[in-house]
């Protein structure tokens, strides 16, 4: 007995064919809190953001810890660690520009920065010294020479639509801080605070959406928070050009050390698999 075949219609005449897409690529890290960061997972990713060269970096909050403007006791220790942190943030941003000189960085401010805000907000004679403007935050934009490096800043809580996906450093907190991010902005976005990687989707008649909260580069073990479930990492967002379409790739660190596409990347550098 014949087997069955099946007739597949030709394209027709001036039917378009499929473009190769255009695929943007964005790295977004947060919570590096310098100057206590994880040094090796910092490395790790800067040798990763040198190999794929993304189109946007993205500093979702939290460069900077800001410990002398916290509110809350201090670890007489850390005093006077201000010019260090400024001093490694810049240094980071250096690092950043040479390791994929095209890429367009963007910078978010965190709760962290927002505490010197918050002191010059209780200080306002204080800020016409620093700012011509008085405008508070413009303070640490202005330390890190962010305009003078075409970097665009965002000051804390505000929210950047990049291509349709937010960014916003996030304020929830709690069991699931990625289902209250989702639905207090409706669409699909990312946010660091919480040291953690957690997800969550959404999908009805309008569509599908979805929000990841990462984890960041701070040291896993602070004086205030000795035991936390705190995680390293970053992530990936990956979009076709002026489409809806993307696909966002959480990046876990372990030790310093993480595998992407049969590569292994840690501070030392770039290892292709066997």
């Amino acid at each position: 007995m014949p087997l069955p075949t099946l007739t597949v219609p030709l394209r027709g005449r001036g039917r378009p064919r499929t473009q190769a897409p255009k695929i943007v690529f964005t790295l977004v890290f947060s919570d590096v809190h310098v100057p206590e960061t994880d040094w090796p997972s910092y490395h790790a990713m800067r040798h990763f953001i040198k190999d794929i060269q993304p189109q946007y970096i993205i500093i979702n909050g939290d460069l900077l810890d800001c410990n002398e403007s916290s509110r809350f006791d201090k670890d007489p220790k850390r005093f006077g660690q201000t010019e260090e942190e400024l001093l490694l943030a810049n240094r980071i941003l250096d690092e950043l520009a040479e390791a994929s000189p095209y890429s367009i960085i963007k910078f978010i401010a965190g709760n962290h920065c927002h505490r010197l805000t918050k002191r010059l907000w209780e200080n306002p004679d204080l800020i016409s010294y620093m700012s011509p403007t008085r405008n508070a935050n413009e303070i640490i934009p202005r330390a890190l020479s962010l305009d003078e490096r075409g970097i665009e800043w965002f000051g804390y809580p505000e929210v950047y639509n990049h291509r349709g996906f937010l960014f916003t450093h996030g304020q929830a907190v709690g069991q699931h801080p990625a289902s209250k991010e989702l639905a207090k902005y409706g669409m699909s976005g990312s946010s660091g605070h919480i040291h953690k990687f957690r997800y969550w989707e959404r999908r009805d008649r309008r569509g599908h959406i979805a929000w990841w909260s990462l984890g960041g580069l701070m040291r896993l073990e602070m004086d205030y928070m000795p035991s936390p479930d705190w995680q390293n990492g970053f992530g990936l967002l990956m979009q076709v050009a002026d489409t809806d379409i993307f696909n966002f790739t959480p990046i876990q660190i372990n030790g310093g050390k993480f595998i992407y596409e049969n590569r292994l990347y840690d501070a030392d550098g770039v290892h292709p698999a066997m």
